[in-house]
């Protein structure tokens, strides 16, 4: 999926910076998790996309739509049709062979004590 937002984005929601990571098989859009939050779409994220720390890495299919479509009509700038003709490419990182990130914990918004429980019930 390529994606494009203003390029005015980082200026106008500062703390909002994305970015794709990108391997031979799929990709997912990391965002903080507090945007989504933020958002109101924390609890409609699937465990196919991926979290570390404060980041989510949201899978590309289903995920990151769901993250744009709430992030630009949270977007007040992004309303403006003078702003929308201007774009550019949302920050990419291109991994050889599998992404680092296919490692790291499946999604939930459930508290991390309770995610970890989760998995373990898994195995």
């Amino acid at each position: 999926m390529i994606a494009y937002i203003n390029n005015n984005v980082n200026k106008h929601n500062k703390g909002d910076e994305m970015k794709w990571h990108i391997d031979g098989g799929h990709g997912w859009l990391e965002v903080s998790k507090a945007k989504l939050v933020k958002l109101g779409i924390a609890d409609k994220i699937s465990g196919y996309s991926y979290q570390k720390g404060s980041k989510a890495y949201l899978e590309e299919d289903c995920d990151a739509g769901i993250f744009f479509e709430a992030y630009f009509n949270d977007s007040e700038w992004y309303k403006k049709e003078e702003l929308k003709k201007e774009a550019q490419a949302i920050e990419e990182k291109i991994y050889k062979g599998d992404a680092p990130l296919r490692n790291y914990q499946s999604y939930s918004n459930k508290p991390d004590f309770l995610t970890r429980l989760t998995n373990a019930q898994k195995m």
